[in-house]
């Protein structure tokens, strides 16, 4: 998700809906940020990230392994800019 808010607030919100696990992209500036959240029976790994997605790997090591990925673009077409 993408999340706009600070990490104090995300931590609180991860408690609040009873994640095990949190993992941020910082938010720059005013805008941006992304946050993943999950539970320790999943077993996911990041593979990689930046301001605009999150790349992971769950059950990486098990035979039915998949990635998830997940890209955020600004929902205003013009103001959207290639990924490098």
């Amino acid at each position: 998700m993408e999340t706009r808010k600070k990490n104090s607030y995300l931590e609180r919100l991860r408690c609040r809906l009873k994640y095990d696990n949190m993992f941020i992209v910082p938010r720059r500036n005013l805008g941006g940020g992304l946050a993943l959240l999950w539970n320790n029976d999943l077993n996911l790994h990041i593979r990689t990230f930046s301001l605009r997605h999150i790349d992971a790997m769950v059950n990486p090591r098990i035979d039915d392994a998949w990635h998830f990925t997940r890209f955020y673009e600004a929902p205003e077409v013009a103001n959207r800019k290639i990924l490098s």
